[in-house]
């Protein structure tokens, strides 16, 4: 008798589908690199600010982003975010 210590099966990949846009929407179909680093700091600035600038623990901006610490904090320095005063 053969036994295999297979990993489980992955659930299907979820297809990727863009929200349909109203016809008087003026934003481009695709983002430059800048436009898509912009968006990223406004998101990284929007759970900051919701999560009360706490990186880790309960609601803390890891917890709201879904990123680990270390990746959080790297993305914070790259961006040059820092904590108001």
């Amino acid at each position: 008798m053969l036994d295999f210590d297979l990993p489980a099966a992955e659930a299907a990949p979820v297809p990727v589908r863009r929200a349909a846009r109203a016809a008087d929407d003026t934003e481009p179909e695709f983002l430059t690199e800048a436009e898509l680093q912009q968006r990223e700091r406004e998101n990284l600035l929007i759970v900051l600010e919701k999560a009360n600038w706490k990186i880790k623990g309960a609601d803390g901006a890891v917890e709201l982003s879904g990123v680990n610490s270390a990746i959080l904090l790297s993305r914070m320095k790259m961006i040059g975010l820092r904590r108001p005063v």
